[in-house]
Parts: structure tokens; C-alpha cells; sequence
């Protein structure tokens, strides 16, 4: 069964080794449900839940795009170049116009990076699988989830 637990929570606090709360807690979510891997949403490494899952000897994947492949699968490689395309059409980022433009390209770009995260969850199969990434994306992540045949918990929306 496709089985994926996910925990929202700021970047910050995936990257913070020093704190041993979040690190506690996501060895609490894999105990509980015996994850077979887990899989955060990060840029940098090494990362609270990269170390977890070595201390925990399971299998550890990064889901989220490189700027190379990010730029391959057609995503902005940072968000403030969404900024400067938009700047360069509408002249300002002041607008309502521009404003909306923003937002609905950022939303595509999430939406695009969180298609690349199921399509290496696929790839990787093994299940159950607990997936860390930022709060913003645990509702429509689940949604995609679901929508593709997987059984879903969300541990927590946004764990600090």
C-alpha cells in the first residue's frame, strides 16, 4: 500500500541541529508509524531529518528539485526571479495585476516541484513513507497524494 505521513514545518527548523525538539518528534511520527524512508522538501543539507534517518537506519531521499532541475522541469530557480519576469511585463510589481501575476506563477511553480516530489516517491517505493516539508505545502501535497492513489496522515500541519 502506498502509505505517506506528512509533517509540515518552516526550513529553518529542518536545517536548526542544534534543537532537539523537531528532531524528537519526527523520530516519535517514524516510530509510530513505522516508516521504511523518509523524504523531507530542502535545499541544503545535512538537515535535522537527513541525520534522523541515518540514526534511525532508513532509507533518506531529498524530493525537491536542484536549480539545474528545477530549470530542466521548467520552475523558476529562485522565487525572485518570478519578481523581475513580472517586473519586466507589467513595468512594476505594485499592481493588483502584477500582484495576482505573482502569486498564480509561484502557485504553478509549487504545484510543478510537488508533481517532481511524487514522481521520486514513486520511484523509490518504499512504504510507509514519511515526507517533511514546508507548512505551505501539506494541504495541496496531500491533495495530489490522494489524488493518485495514496493513503495519507498528516502528523502535523506545522511542527517547530
Amino acid at each position: 500500500m502506498k502509505y505517506v505521513i506528512l509533517i509540515g514545518t518552516r526550513h529553518s527548523t529542518q536545517r536548526n541541529l542544534e534543537r532537539t525538539e523537531f528532531s524528537d518528534y519526527v523520530e516519535s511520527i517514524a516510530k509510530q508509524y513505522g516508516v521504511k524512508a523518509i523524504a523531507e522538501e530542502i535545499d541544503e543539507s545535512p538537515s535535522v531529518v537527513q541525520r534522523l534517518s541515518k540514526y534511525l537506519n532508513v532509507k533518506y531521499i531529498n524530493i525537491e528539485p536542484s536549480m539545474n532541475e528545477r530549470e530542466e522541469l521548467g520552475i523558476y530557480r529562485f522565487p525572485s526571479l518570478i519578481d523581475l519576469a513580472v517586473y519586466q511585463e507589467f513595468g512594476n510589481v505594485e499592481s493588483k495585476g502584477a500582484h495576482n501575476e505573482i502569486e498564480r506563477r509561484m502557485q504553478s511553480d509549487c504545484r510543478k516541484r510537488e508533481n517532481e516530489w511524487l514522481r521520486r516517491i514513486d520511484n523509490l517505493g518504499v512504504f510507509p513513507i514519511l515526507v517533511v516539508c514546508g507548512a505551505n505545502h501539506v494541504e495541496p501535497f496531500s491533495l495530489l497524494l490522494r489524488n493518485n492513489d495514496y493513503s495519507v496522515d498528516i502528523a502535523c500541519t506545522l511542527k517547530e
